[in-house]
């Protein structure tokens, strides 16, 4: 865990907030802790997932008719694995959307929501020629896109270009700082990590913490994968980005 600078004042902050656990790879880590640092609170990082990127060889035939990305890490693997920047590309939110175009892919469309959105993008608006999309992504995959396609005519096929392995064990300063209280809310951006995030917890024998921590989470997925544990409360993003899961946090001490 990493205790990045933020305000100080002590003790409990109005709404109830100590420190944010952030949850998610890097770099996407350091990104929000920076954003609740201007926000006003006090960010404690804690990665449950390592993204580490897999070197098989990517084809992009002329049969491809367009690129999917459905997370940041799927952009900057097929970054990593191709020059072509000239199909389209499908994106499932806006910040996968704009990081593929920082990325230099300039016929980029976002659904700006979850993979049922996407879905729904990909059949109303097609590629312009005819062919299979290529979609560009981790070991585990939230939803079955080509499921939701297949009965509009549209192949999607996958290429794992990455995978997320679990933390073991939480480190020894994020134990202590759930033991001592000095942690009120924890961010939760998939399925997978809120599920290690609650195994790493009980393993250590730290289960009772969680009736005082507020678990915001990025979809209601997330937030179904981490029922049973009594937490303190359970909120949910108004939409799965993490401008709406950080709305869910009260106002911080500077804001």
């Amino acid at each position: 865990m990493r205790l990045l600078p933020g305000p100080q004042r002590g003790g409990r902050r109005a709404g109830g907030v100590t420190g944010i656990l952030v949850t998610r790879p890097e770099p996407g880590a350091s990104e929000t802790a920076a954003q609740l640092t201007r926000l006003g609170h006090q960010p404690l990082i804690c990665p449950l997932l390592e993204i580490v990127y897999l070197d098989a060889p990517l084809a992009i035939g002329p049969d491809v008719a367009a690129l999917v990305v459905t997370s940041p890490s799927g952009v900057r693997a097929l970054a990593r694995l191709t020059p072509r920047r000239d199909l389209p590309l499908y994106s499932v939110g806006d910040r996968t959307a704009d990081l593929a175009r920082q990325l230099g892919f300039h016929d980029v469309f976002s659904a700006a929501g979850d993979v049922n959105a996407l879905a729904d993008l990909i059949v109303r608006e097609p590629p312009r020629r005819a062919g299979r999309l290529l979609h560009v992504c981790g070991q585990d995959v939230a939803g079955d896109l080509a499921r939701l396609l297949h009965p509009h005519g549209i192949r999607l096929d996958q290429h794992i270009a990455y995978r997320a392995q679990p933390a073991a064990a939480l480190d020894g300063q994020t134990m202590a700082a759930l033991a001592d209280g000095r942690v009120s809310h924890v961010l939760l951006f998939s399925a997978r990590t809120a599920r290690c995030f609650v195994t790493l917890v009980e393993k250590v024998g730290l289960a009772p913490v969680m009736a005082g921590l507020t678990a915001l989470c990025i979809s209601q997925t997330v937030a179904e994968a981490i029922q049973g544990p009594a937490w303190g409360e359970i909120k949910v993003a108004a939409s799965p980005d993490a401008a709406h899961l950080l709305a869910l946090l009260p106002p911080g001490i500077d804001a």
